[in-house]
């Protein structure tokens, strides 16, 4: 099991960082979260939805209300034991976020997470 996540891992990288073609997948949940004075998020928002995302060359589109384009500058941590990778970004606007993609294999989905310092946003998704 730990080789499958650690292939998913390895799979999702070299997509996110050096494939010229795209991977989609759909978002089915999206929550919003604040992050409050002590650090801890506090998860709000927990809406259904049905939004695409794109993984193409170091970038990520998410096609909500409005598109949301996301540069990955740089790998921040690779961790196998809690299939997470994290990524240091600018959006459209140069504001530095990260981004964590969170491979659950138990149910063949994905968590894409999206952090600045004050909110915090992520989306379920599913292959397309």
């Amino acid at each position: 099991m730990k080789k499958l996540i650690t292939t998913l891992l390895l799979t999702l990288t070299v997509t996110l960082t050096a494939l010229s073609q795209s991977m989609y997948y759909r978002a089915q949940l999206f929550t919003l979260g604040e992050r409050l004075d002590n650090g801890k998020i506090n998860w709000n928002t927990n809406l259904e939805t049905d939004i695409l995302l794109e993984f193409n060359d170091n970038n990520v589109k998410i096609y909500s209300e409005t598109l949301q384009h996301y540069h990955i500058v740089g790998l921040l941590v690779e961790d196998e034991d809690e299939n997470t990778n994290v990524w240091s970004c600018k959006d459209s606007n140069g504001i530095n976020c990260r981004l964590y993609l969170t491979v659950r294999p138990e149910s063949d989905a994905i968590a894409l997470t999206i952090e600045y310092n004050d909110y915090v946003w992520m989306y379920l998704c599913t292959k397309e």
